[in-house]
């Protein structure tokens, strides 16, 4: 080999090492699941020591240290929740949260040289779990035209949508979370809605969308008629509580005239009594006046006549 092929293997050699040093692996993690961080070089041994260190919002922390068969961790973010695998070649995160999310790198260390193998984690959420509406613009006997929308509750992550539909033999695919459709003669097909990100993905499917707004239409035109009947029974019980009001006041009055009436009874009634009382204290004294005493000259033999 001569001296300008060897040089050239060597600057090959360093650009690549440069390439792997300068370059992020990219690695996908799901909140509250785990993820790891493997090294993919090939290194010399016997290793030192290799040292991992988290880079987030501009600022380097040490979080994990693997040397004589012995692995420390120092980070408090990580209490509890990182493992080093593999002699520390390999560095596991459970129970991932959102703020993991950012830069590592792993240092190993030789004799003579160090070695740099960097990643870059990003954790996203759970993808909940969406559902399609159905908007119906135009419906005839044979065409059937209607909007479909795909969302999800609620999620702070970046979301993809993408639609999968067949008619007759082919498959189609369409991107975005609304579509628009005109069906001809094909009320039957089948729709799926795929809501994914770089970690979950959650799908959900709509078939015979043109027969399904008709029973949409019977369960609204029943709540209508529902409503209606309670309205109407509303009235109804209003109606007899009011004529039922009427009546108690009706029957007050009367119970109010009749003690009236009651009273003046009483009245006249003890006016009669005295009246009587009065006609029998006159006949009394009308008694009175006619009884007379006599005495006679025998003084011995008092005597009383009563004339009448």
């Amino acid at each position: 080999m001569t001296l300008g092929t060897e040089l050239l293997l060597g600057l090959l050699y360093l650009c690549m090492t440069c390439a792997i040093q300068d370059n992020f692996v990219q690695v996908i993690g799901l909140l509250h699941q785990s993820v790891e961080l493997p090294s993919k070089l090939s290194l010399p041994s016997p290793l030192q020591e290799i040292n991992w260190n988290f880079e987030s919002k501009g600022k380097s922390y040490k979080v994990a240290q693997f040397d004589n068969h012995q692995a420390r961790f120092y980070k408090e973010q990580f209490n509890g929740r990182i493992k080093l695998l593999y002699d520390g070649t390999t560095l596991l995160i459970e129970d991932l949260r959102m703020e993991d999310s950012g830069n590592y790198t792993a240092q190993f260390i030789l004799k003579k040289d160090d070695y740099f193998e960097r990643f870059m984690l990003m954790v996203y959420e759970p993808v909940p779990d969406p559902s399609i509406m159905i908007v119906m613009e135009e419906r005839t006997s044979n065409w059937c035209n209607a909007t479909l929308h795909c969302s999800v509750p609620t999620n702070s992550s970046p979301l993809n949508y993408n639609w999968i539909y067949k008619n007759t033999d082919s498959v189609y695919e369409e991107s975005g979370n609304t579509i628009h459709i005109s069906l001809n003669n094909s009320w039957d097909m089948e729709f799926q809605c795929i809501v994914h990100n770089p970690a979950d993905q959650k799908n959900v499917s709509k078939q015979e969308m043109c027969n399904a707004q008709d029973s949409v239409a019977v369960k609204r035109m029943s709540y209508v008629i529902l409503i209606s009947l309670l309205l109407m029974l509303f009235i109804l019980l209003l109606v007899i509580w009011k004529i039922r009001r009427k009546g108690s006041s009706t029957l007050t009055e009367d119970d109010g005239q009749t003690q009236v009436a009651i009273s003046d009874h009483q009245r006249y009634g003890s006016s009669e009594e005295e009246e009587e009382h009065g006609r029998e204290q006159i006949q009394q004294e009308a008694d009175t006046l006619y009884c007379e005493a006599t005495f006679p000259t025998d003084t011995d033999n008092p005597s009383i006549q009563l004339k009448g």
